[in-house]
Parts: C-alpha cells; structure tokens; sequence
C-alpha cells in the first residue's frame, strides 16, 4: 500500500464514523455536552469510555469480561445507552 493511501484511509475511516452520527433529530444540550463516547478492546475485553471532545478526562463507563458494543447518548443526551450480551443496558 502506498504511503498516500496509508494516510488517507484512516482519514475517510473517520469522516465515515463522524457523518454517521448526523441526523435531523435536535440535540438538546446535557450533562454529556462536548463528550465523545466509544468501544475499546486495549485491555482484551469489550470496554466503554467516556472522554472530553479536547480528549481530557477518560472516564470507563464499563470494563469488565462482558461483551459490551454499540455506545450512544440518549437523544436528550442525559443517558449513555449500550449493548451487551445480554440485552441494552441504560447508565
């Protein structure tokens, strides 16, 4: 693979993820204004984070053995909604 495409790539990745959260919907702002939201395996299970937008202040939501995917804000962004293995969980 060329370094041009190396770079862009993760690049398109990004932009993918970004413009599949946009919808017509409102957000209201919540207590999770300027948070992002996401899935890692760093650790070799299925962990949830919580991190500001400038990237200050991880917080784990989830970090246990359960598989755990699909993280989002509620649409009032009051509530962080996830899917484990044995249902949708709601913190």
């Amino acid at each position: 693979m060329s370094r041009y495409k190396k770079m862009v790539l993760p690049l398109v990745i990004f932009i993918t993820f970004l413009s599949a959260g946009c919808g017509t919907a409102s957000v209201k702002p919540g207590m999770f204004k300027g948070k992002i939201i996401f899935k890692s395996h760093d650790r070799g299970s299925s962990d949830i984070y919580m991190v500001n937008a400038d990237s200050t202040k991880l917080h784990a939501i989830r970090t246990d053995s359960a598989y755990s995917f699909a993280p989002s804000f509620s649409p009032d962004r009051k509530k962080i909604i996830f899917q484990g293995a044995k249902g949708i969980y709601t913190v």
